[in-house]
């Protein structure tokens, strides 16, 4: 096996769901979580709720990138990034 395939099979063991979004890519909006807890603390089963709170809906879209894999849906460890990090600068000094 080429030294290039024996780092990309390991750069992919490397990779671990991301725990924020659990490798979907996307996140609720904070504006949304704070609206969703905010239903959960009032009466939405009353008669006309939805119609009574639509004013106070977040005005974002409910579903936003994770921030922590920048909608990649997984992380690497430390030591692939570091890895990627090195090669990227090794490349670019290659000017490839």
């Amino acid at each position: 096996m080429s030294v290039i395939k024996s780092l990309i099979k390991e750069l992919e063991q490397a990779k671990k769901t991301c725990p924020r979004c659990n490798g979907s890519g996307v996140i609720t909006a904070p504006e949304w979580e704070i609206y969703w807890e905010l239903r959960r603390k009032e009466n939405p089963d009353k008669p006309g709720y939805l119609e009574e709170t639509k004013h106070i809906l977040p005005e974002v879209d409910e579903e936003t990138l994770c921030t922590e894999c920048e909608g990649d849906g997984y992380i690497l460890s430390e030591d692939a990034f570091e890895l990627i990090c090195l090669l990227r600068s090794l490349f670019s000094k290659l000017g490839l």
